[in-house]
């Protein structure tokens, strides 16, 4: 009897010890530099433009298993870590290389937006009224400050010393990145089902921009959430907007692609496609690249939207693509990733995966990691840099 419960104590120890270690997520290198694709867009404009380029054919180097499925928009990348979320609220961590896992942190609710990593801190969003957002330390493994603002089901943005976040009850908080203290708040009113919030705010500094699903889009000043303007589309606006260049690009569930003046709101042109448009756009200096859920993949022309090329491809499109030099990489629901050339719009390469793509692919130091819908991140690597 007396080995038995000297048995039990000892495993009910090692489960503690290694429990813990196993949710206790310490990492003393995590200072993100310039080109570290740092938060989801790869900057406040979320734009979708990869800092550096790779191009297909691409070979697969690792696989790793994240234990649940993922969001539309999952990871950063900073140094030589991938941050991975997942929809059950962990915080995968591994190495770029070899995909060799460092550790984990679990949050306790489903990470659906695209965590930030900067300096040695984690924000995180997540989607559960009693949680809202956290702030961790990487270096000294714990929770820095926690604001519970709300179900948040789209990506945080951070702007000097501010971190932002829209929250689906209709309402973008901007709060303290130091201390958690909320700085202001602007509510869409009246509170309903359909002032709801499934789109990532994106800035060009001064003004913050997102859509809403009563179909309009807002422009909020980010020093003090004051409402500079609105502008209204004729169905949900799902998509995460992008500025660049004095405009902000988005499309609606109207089947219609939009660019505004991004001082006024004013609409610049407006261009009707075949399709519902729920997915995020990938911007650069001339184009716009987007989707509509039936499967054609647009780029249009920035200054009056008219379209440059059309490609059509097998499945629904469910994820946002992202532009990696003269390449637009974007996966589809029938499980394959295409890689298309950015001035014909012909398909140059693609990879049939095991499971759906929902989520966008990121590119990062000559790596693309895929995100597939059976729990898998998958590394691929350019061959000609072999």
């Amino acid at each position: 009897m007396m080995n038995r419960k000297l048995q039990t104590v000892l495993l009910l120890l090692l489960f503690i010890f290694f429990g813990c270690a196993h949710y206790r997520l310490r990492i003393s290198s995590a200072f993100p530099g310039g080109s570290d694709w740092r938060m989801y867009g790869g900057g406040i404009g979320r734009n979708n433009v990869a800092y550096d380029t790779i191009t297909p054919p691409l070979d697969s180097t690792w696989e790793y298993n994240a234990e649940a499925g993922f969001s539309p928009s999952t990871a950063v990348a900073a140094g030589n870590l991938l941050y991975i979320g997942n929809l059950i609220g962990e915080i995968h961590v591994v190495t770029i290389d070899a995909g060799e896992k460092i550790g984990l942190y679990d949050f306790g609710s489903a990470i659906v937006g695209t965590p930030i990593i900067e300096s040695d801190m984690l924000y995180v969003a997540l989607a559960n009224d009693n949680e809202g957002l956290k702030a961790y330390n990487l270096s000294e493994a714990q929770v820095k400050w926690h604001k519970t603002i709300g179900d948040i089901e789209t990506s945080p943005l951070i702007i000097e010393n501010k971190l932002l976040a829209a929250a689906l009850d209709g309402k973008l908080i901007c709060v303290d990145k130091e201390s958690g203290d909320i700085l202001w708040t602007y509510r869409i009113a009246p509170p309903s089902k359909t002032n709801l919030i499934h789109s990532s705010p994106a800035s060009n500094g001064n003004t913050v921009v997102f859509g809403c699903d009563n179909g309009a889009v807002y422009g909020v000043n980010v020093n003090t959430g004051q409402l500079q303007w609105s502008a209204k589309t004729r169905s949900a606006v799902f998509s995460s907007p992008s500025i660049r260049d004095g405009k902000v690009y988005f499309g609606s569930t109207d089947s219609t692609f939009y660019a505004l003046d991004a001082s006024t709101g004013k609409q610049l042109w407006a261009k009707h496609l075949t399709g519902k448009i729920h997915n995020s756009q990938a911007v650069d200096q001339y184009h716009v690249y987007t989707s509509v859920v039936g499967g054609e993949i647009y780029c249009l022309n920035s200054d009056d939207g008219q379209i440059v090329w059309k490609t059509n491809i097998a499945g629904v499109v469910n994820s946002s693509p992202i532009l990696s030099g003269d390449v637009l990489y974007i996966g589809t629901l029938n499980k394959i990733l295409y890689a298309i050339d950015v001035h014909s719009g012909n398909i140059l390469w693609q990879y049939k995966a095991k499971g759906r793509i929902k989520s966008m692919p990121i590119v990062f130091k000559n790596h693309l990691f895929l995100f597939v819908e059976d729990r898998s991140v998958i590394s691929f690597e350019d061959n000609n840099l072999k």
